[in-house]
């Protein structure tokens, strides 16, 4: 059986479950899929996911708590991308064990 490298420390278990709290959401995880590997205006997030400024801007702030996004801001434009890529190697390797294919949106 493959040697499994799992999070066995108190820092890195509380590190990992707040990552997993964080992307657990439906709606996080269109708008993690929608920005990618890209930067995006949060107004094109919220075109792409189909929902309000407020809903959006308010799971953007839980996965920016959480350090999976980042955001700036230019003018009167709110910019997101992801803070840590390994984020989309997660949810691909997610997708291909539960749903059968690979490679997320975008």
């Amino acid at each position: 059986m493959e040697q499994m490298n799992l999070p066995t420390e108190g820092q890195e278990m509380v590190r990992v479950s707040k990552a997993m709290q964080a992307i657990s959401h439906p709606l996080r995880l269109k708008i993690i899929g929608a920005v990618g590997g890209k930067e995006k205006m949060v107004t094109h997030i919220m075109e792409e996911v189909g929902s309000s400024q407020s809903n959006v801007s308010q799971h953007v702030e839980v996965l920016r708590k959480a350090g999976i996004l980042q955001s700036r801001r230019e003018q009167n434009r709110i910019y997101c991308s992801v803070a840590d890529k390994s984020v989309l190697k997660i949810l691909s390797n997610a997708k291909e064990c539960f749903c059968g294919t690979t490679a997320m949106a975008h």
